[in-house]
């Protein structure tokens, strides 16, 4: 994940957009996209995958805790939830743009 959509994530974040940790599990079922670092433990990647298939929330897993907890004034984060359908497809649009 490059630092355009790094940025994109933090200004989600900050505009309460995105939710991080317990909040992020709890809200699974308003999610429109999953974002799961790739160096997650097996116990967080196993729970979060496995909700998101369930309710058919896209998984992206391209992006180090470090890099993602940079990105949201953190000092690591393993998952990161987008809230809303239009940041969500936003983020993807970006990703495309970078390919």
């Amino acid at each position: 994940m490059g630092k355009n959509e790094l940025g994109f994530l933090g200004l989600l974040y900050r505009g309460h957009q995105a939710l991080i940790g317990k909040e992020a599990k709890a809200a699974l079922a308003g999610v429109s996209l999953l974002v799961l670092a790739s160096d997650a433990s097996p116990r967080t990647t196993e729970e979060y995958a496995s909700r998101a298939g369930k309710r058919g929330i896209p998984l992206l897993r391209d992006v180090s805790k470090a890099d993602l907890g940079r990105a949201l004034g953190r000092k690591e984060v393993s998952c990161l939830a987008i809230l809303g359908k239009k940041a969500a497809e936003s983020l993807l649009a970006k990703r495309k743009e970078n390919d």
